[in-house]
């Protein structure tokens, strides 16, 4: 049978509504149809494919197919492009739930997808089921996002296709057995000792691969949940730090209205609340860091996402905050006391320049840390 797959893309808008052709970046992506096997994997072949707004398209004999996924100037921040994956006669096994997400920062993409057919080996259909159904509930309950629920179904699928394939391999040297048993009448008592044996370690392999499946589970799911918490945490504390250190780096562009209290009577007001806002929020992130790159180093076990999360806080503490902001307030602050504003004013512009290029870069460290976890 020759499946036929229908892929829905959930872009924006292809077109501007006012017919001006826009600046459209695309993604240019590989990609491969796979269909899993009791015991291997084969490609699907000669596949027609359907992508609404791009076109039909074929898979070859390897089951490849490529296509461009265009995404708008306007969606240039969003840092996945999400496609939606169906395949007629067949059931997806990965990406979860059919859903792939396209890494925006990337220009090439290499994706796969696995379907199961309906031949499937029933016992093993219904492993990938229930399966399917775990993770449901684990997304329903925790609500983790899709790129940690991607992961945690291609970690649990990838120990399936495993644990069958040790357990194939028992099933081969019982089936051979049974052969001997059958045709072999003179040893037939040394072969059905055999046979008991081996079904016996089957049996055992069983049990222990579907405990190490629950331990595994457990594992992933704490996992990935911690991942989601310390990414919300991290997220909020470096956003706020950006929104308040913009607030602090617009005040010192105009900070000569301090000193007009008749023409600008809350400045003074919101240059105290400004500078608050940005201390507090300093010193929670100053009193977090380290519980920031533990928490990455634990639970991503990726030495390279933890540099990065060391390089964001070095621009922001050793670049930003200590050589350049902190200094520029407490001698504004001191001019202020003394009541000296030409002066103040004077620092308070020469820091609003110093400070621009470093914002702009801590603003793209975050973005993309914040991407990558």
């Amino acid at each position: 049978m020759k499946p036929s797959f229908i892929i829905l893309i959930l872009l924006f808008h292809f077109y501007n509504v006012s017919g001006q052709d826009l600046d459209i970046k695309t993604i240019a992506v590989q990609a491969r149809v796979l269909e899993q096997l009791k015991g291997n994997i084969r490609s699907v072949a000669n596949a027609k494919l359907h992508m609404i707004g791009l076109g039909p398209y074929n898979t070859d004999e390897e089951g490849r197919f490529a296509f461009e996924a265009p995404m708008q100037e306007f969606n240039r921040n969003e840092t996945h492009l999400v496609l939606e994956v169906k395949v007629q006669g067949y059931d997806i096994v990965k990406p979860y739930k059919g859903i792939v997400q396209l890494d925006t920062a990337q220009s090439k993409v290499y994706m796969e997808i696995l379907v199961i057919g309906r031949d499937l080996e029933e016992e093993y259909r219904e492993e990938l089921a229930s399966l399917a159904r775990k993770l449901k509930r684990t997304e329903k309950k925790n609500a983790l996002s899709l790129i940690r629920m991607n992961a945690m179904n291609d970690s649990l699928v990838a120990s399936v296709q495993q644990n069958e394939k040790q357990k194939n391999l028992l099933r081969v040297e019982i089936t051979a057995l049974e052969k001997k048993v059958a045709t072999e009448a003179s040893e037939k008592e040394k072969f059905v000792e055999s046979l008991n044996k081996t079904k016996k370690r089957l049996d055992e392999l069983e049990r222990s691969l579907e405990r190490k499946n629950d331990e595994l589970y457990i594992a992933l799911e704490e996992q990935y949940l911690r991942q989601q918490n310390y990414q919300k945490a991290i997220s909020a504390d470096l956003k706020d730090y950006l929104l308040y250190t913009k607030d602090v780096h617009d005040m010192l562009q105009h900070l000569d209205r301090y000193f007009k209290p008749g023409k600008y009577p809350n400045y003074v007001t919101t240059y105290n609340n400004t500078l608050g806002a940005y201390n507090e929020i300093f010193q929670k992130l100053n009193s977090n860091y380290l519980n920031y790159v533990k928490g990455v180093e634990r639970y991503w076990k990726a030495p390279l996402l933890t540099q990065q999360v060391k390089d964001t806080f070095e621009i922001l503490l050793d670049q930003l905050h200590h050589p350049k902001l902190k200094p520029a307030i407490q001698e504004i602050n001191g001019n202020i006391r003394k009541n000296k504003s030409r002066k103040a004013t004077k620092v308070a512009h020469e820091a609003f320049h110093d400070m621009n290029s470093l914002i702009i870069n801590l603003e793209k460290s975050v973005n993309r840390l914040l991407n990558k976890l």
